[in-house]
């Protein structure tokens, strides 16, 4: 089985606020995001959730997709999303969800073989490359044989420069990525040396909005039987 118990001291990259104005536009950008990459669909890995499944969302933030997911899921799915802090958590949420303080990078050993799926969004810029490696062998040690995990992040598209002022967006875009030692792209191989297997990855490419252009990725791998 991939990953282990040893655990790691955790430093956040992540360089954006906790504040109200930050959750209206998490909320916002993540229904986007469901909408226009997942075509509607909030768990597009090929499963089922039913009766005494377990769910885990890390990365929460807002829980606004696990709030979504529980509108659709029966009531005896268990879903919990984790996030460093809990500035961003949901004072009103259905009795199937729990919402606690962890970090990707450090699961709690007792969740070893224990959910079904696993939803992360956007950690792009709050993980280095060094902790992706660490995060994703969590993720893998936490799911159940045969479970999967549902990976979404985005970033410039640096072939798709569409003037000077866009250039230079993307420029210092990869530029602060590179200072503070993010990964840009999350490759096959960190994913195969985690145990995963059977990989699906689908670009989507983006229109320009204001300044840029993006291309959002969805993943989704399986963890080995």
């Amino acid at each position: 089985m991939a990953g282990n118990s040893q655990k790691h001291s955790f430093v956040s990259q992540y360089f954006l606020p906790s504040t109200e104005d930050e959750r209206k536009r998490l909320d916002w950008q993540n229904r986007y995001m469901t909408k226009v990459v997942f075509d509607g669909k909030l768990i597009c890995v090929p499963t089922t959730l039913n009766p005494g499944d377990e769910l885990l969302e890390t990365g929460t933030g807002t829980g606004i997709w696990l709030l979504d997911v529980a509108r659709d899921a029966h009531p005896k799915v268990s879903l919990t999303g984790i996030d460093i802090n809990r500035h961003l958590f949901p004072t009103e949420y259905p009795h199937n969800i729990a919402f606690a303080i962890h970090t990707v990078t450090n699961l709690p050993d007792s969740w070893s073989d224990r959910f079904k799926v696993a939803n992360q969004r956007l950690l792009a810029g709050a993980l280095t490359s060094e902790q992706w490696g660490t995060a994703l062998s969590e993720l893998y040690r936490v799911l159940k044989p045969g479970g999967w995990v549902q990976l979404l992040e985005t970033g410039p598209e640096t072939t798709a420069y569409s003037g000077p002022n866009t250039k230079l967006f993307i420029d210092a875009f990869i530029a602060l990525y590179a200072s503070k030692g993010l990964a840009l792209d999350i490759h096959e191989t960190i994913l195969a040396q985690a145990g995963f297997v059977n990989v699906q990855k689908r670009t989507i490419a983006q229109g320009c909005y204001g300044l840029y252009t993006t291309g959002e990725t969805s993943l989704a791998y399986d963890r080995a039987v």
